[in-house]
């Protein structure tokens, strides 16, 4: 499956509130953006496009940046 990393992005930036979510310098979890919440809608909408992340085969690591996120879900699909 082809997705881009822009859908993702979006992803994201909706999931965690905010578009700050995607500058490179900003750690999600310890910004307090990604949150439980952030994890679950994040997770329904990646579910949705067709890309299943188990949240507990991720390493913690996984979810601290835009980046890492994008990294797993290449690595899923």
């Amino acid at each position: 499956m082809q997705l881009s990393d822009d859908v993702i992005l979006n992803l994201i930036a909706s999931a965690c509130g905010t578009s700050r979510a995607l500058e490179e310098d900003v750690d999600l979890i310890e910004s307090g953006l990604m949150d439980s919440l952030a994890r679950i809608t994040l997770f329904e909408g990646l579910e949705d496009l067709g890309v299943e992340l188990s949240p507990t085969r991720l390493s913690p690591d996984a979810l601290r940046s835009a980046r890492s996120i994008l990294a797993a879900v290449h690595e899923a699909l």
